[in-house]
């Protein structure tokens, strides 16, 4: 069920985003005086297909959700009758054209500027940063910070929570800072200290936290080793386990909390144990396999499972956080700017070589991202379909042939020479741009199946 629900949500994610983006393309088409002929959300064979409007436009919907297209009139792609040229779309001045194109990441933008500010109306938790331990001879270590510390601000910036702290001392990683200024608060006293940052190929890291490459585990209360919200992929989930079982035994051993059930899964890589549990008033014996990862260079046992929250529990360590609407546009539109440019900021360490290609994620990776924040709830789902949208409208601008941004890149060279380009030059940059594109969705879906498998 839970891979099903996930699967909706994935779905759900990828179709709205496909058509914004397209319909971004569509609008500003639409207003240039253009003929649409068709508007395609999905490739495949059609779902749905309608033909409506004076121009007879098509509108389909594909039964793979994996991209989309508007089909304009052209007089390169076919005959077009006298009286209809001028609405061909490369009959329109250069401004026109290049709005067009730009339209369609423009409304990925604003679609994640739209989500932000629905979150911060709506209101969300946040989980206060305070820190629970500090891992000997790491770089928290050499700092000074020492357990129960909460930070106040980073790089001068204030914070209320981890997802602000991490974010903030992530951009200060992709502008090559060796070290960020933290302000923190201990028992009332404040007191600030400089935390080094690693290179950034190995603080950004995808298999690894952030935190966890600073030296810093965030406080987290005593927990039984009650289950809670399961990765439907995970080793506890095709194991059988079941969120609300509580784990009484591991391999034979009394297992007194949470923390000490995480300890005997790190400690057990690619084994499989027995656990006993305790499920709706009966005791179960089940054997669970523990899938493998690799965290700093060593090998742990992992088996996707969360620990349950008591809600008074919950209540000493997050807060609730809401603004009023002028309040909420502001931080929706700084969300997505700072997003925007960290995206841009990331893709240059990327080709620089700065950061390592591993960081790159494909379709499969997404789509348990946008699975598992669909089961998290209201919030963390819009939060991702928001930052999807970020990634999305950025990527789309890089200026790679193919890509919108590739064309902008035409237009711009137009506008410089005052000719378009000839066809042969945009047939090559066609070809270099298809290469690029495919080595880019090779190393994705390598690294999809690497994490997973």
């Amino acid at each position: 069920m839970s891979f099903f629900l996930g699967a909706i949500g994935f779905v759900i994610a990828l179709g709205l985003l496909i058509a914004f983006h397209e319909y971004g393309h569509y609008w500003v088409a639409k207003k240039c005086g253009v003929r649409i002929l068709k508007f395609s959300v999905g490739f495949g064979r059609p779902l749905y297909r309608k033909i409506a409007g004076d121009d007879r436009t098509e509108y389909v919907v594909g039964m793979l959700p994996l991209g989309g297209y508007v089909k304009m009139l052209d007089e390169r792609e076919s005959e077009v009758a006298d009286d209809e040229a001028p609405r061909s779309f490369n009959r329109q001045p250069l401004a026109a054209r290049a709005a067009i194109v730009a339209a369609g990441p423009a409304a990925n933008l604003l679609l994640a500027f739209a989500l932000f500010f629905i979150i911060a109306v709506v209101g969300s938790y946040v989980v206060r940063p305070v820190i629970g331990e500090v891992l000997p001879g790491s770089p928290a270590m050499q700092a000074g910070l020492v357990g129960d510390d909460q930070l106040v601000s980073v790089a001068g910036r204030p914070v209320n929570s981890w997802k602000q702290a991490l974010m903030t001392i992530l951009d200060e990683a992709l502008d090559q800072e060796t070290g960020v200024a933290l302000e923190v608060v201990h028992r009332g006293e404040h007191r600030r200290v400089i935390l080094g940052l690693p290179p950034g190929d190995e603080l950004l890291d995808i298999d690894v936290s952030l935190l966890e490459r600073l030296g810093i585990r965030p406080w987290a209360p005593s927990l039984p080793a009650a289950l809670g919200k399961m990765r439907s992929s995970g080793s506890a989930a095709r194991s059988g386990l079941q969120e609300g079982d509580r784990v009484v035994t591991f391999d034979g051993r009394e297992v007194a909390d949470w923390g000490a059930l995480v300890a005997e899964v790190r400690a057990h890589p690619g084994r499989t144990v027995t656990v006993t549990i305790e499920r709706g008033g009966s005791t179960l014996s089940l054997p669970l396999a523990i899938d493998t990862v690799t965290e700093n260079g060593a090998e742990i046992g992992q088996v996707g499972v969360a620990p349950q929250l008591p809600e008074d529990v919950l209540l000493r360590y997050r807060d609730f956080v809401r603004y009023g609407p002028l309040e909420a546009m502001s931080q929706a539109f700084s969300e997505t700017v700072a997003m925007s440019w960290m995206t841009l900021k990331f893709i240059a360490r990327m080709v620089m070589g700065q950061v390592s290609f591993n960081n790159i994620s494909g379709p499969l990776t997404i789509a348990e991202f946008a699975g598992t924040s669909f089961l998290l709830g209201f919030v963390a789902y819009l939060t991702t379909v928001a930052l999807l949208s970020v990634s999305i409208g950025i990527l789309n601008l890089l200026p790679i042939p193919v890509l919108d941004g590739g064309h902008l890149l035409y237009y711009l060279i137009e506008w410089v020479k005052g000719s378009p380009l000839s066809q042969k030059a945009e047939l090559l940059g066609q070809k270099i741009g298809i290469a690029v594109l495919g080595l880019l969705i090779m190393v994705a879906l390598y690294n999809d199946l690497n994490r997973l498998f």
